[in-house]
């Protein structure tokens, strides 16, 4: 590979790596151990940069992006994240219908108009365990069923019997009390989920009851 221009561009992607929810990382072509991933894909030049989703590759336009910086990078990121794994929700009616009750879902309540880049990638990056879900712009159904007084709102909503506070005959919730919405806290956090249903755990510790049961 082309190491000089590679090297170049280091600069800028650690100062992406730094602002991005998402993963920011290298392959080095001319290695025995990643030169296959970029034959595989045909990657036939260096430096290439590419945003990977469910193992197909977008490759960055300079012409349509501008200089490879860490906010046109960002740009071409948000641009390529995956964003049909999120469920609009309107009302506290539409939960069971849009969620469906086979897998747990994470419900996200929040103040915003749009949905944020570190919610698009946590619905991408935990996709196969949970559905996700979201009620924007401070919907007053959706915060006076779970008696919201602080946005962002977020939530689990596990199988009856498994969470922290009883909400209706098909799920408990486990609210998300980690304070600020950092990636690795939100991550740790949906891993403990993950962990304790599968244990078959019936309340993860540490968790408060806060919510309620619907129609109370």
């Amino acid at each position: 590979s082309d190491r000089a221009p590679a090297q170049g561009l280091a600069p800028e992607l650690e100062r992406l790596a730094e602002k991005a929810q998402f993963k920011v990382g290298a392959v080095d072509c001319g290695h025995p151990r990643e030169g296959p991933f970029c034959k595989q894909k045909e990657i036939t030049s260096t430096p290439t940069l590419v945003f990977v989703v469910n193992g197909e590759l977008e490759a960055y336009s300079a012409e349509e992006y501008g200089e490879a910086s860490a906010r046109n990078l960002y740009n071409f990121a948000s641009d390529n994240m995956p964003t049909d794994l999120i469920i609009n929700l309107n009302h506290p009616s539409q939960l069971e219908d849009r969620l469906g009750s086979d897998k747990p879902a994470v419900v996200l309540l929040s103040e915003k108009y749009e949905t944020s880049m570190l919610y698009y990638t946590l619905s991408y990056q935990y996709r196969s365990t949970f559905r996700f879900g979201e009620s924007r712009a401070k919907n007053l159904a959706m915060a006076k069923e779970f008696k919201v007084k602080k946005y962002p709102h977020l939530m689990a909503m596990v199988p009856k019997g498994k969470g922290t506070t009883p909400y209706d005959d098909t799920w408990d919730v486990i609210q998300y009390e980690g304070g600020s919405m950092k990636p690795q806290a939100l991550a740790k956090w949906l891993d403990q989920i993950s962990a304790k249903l599968k244990a078959g755990t019936k309340k993860p510790p540490g968790q408060q009851q806060s919510s309620r049961r619907r129609g109370s």
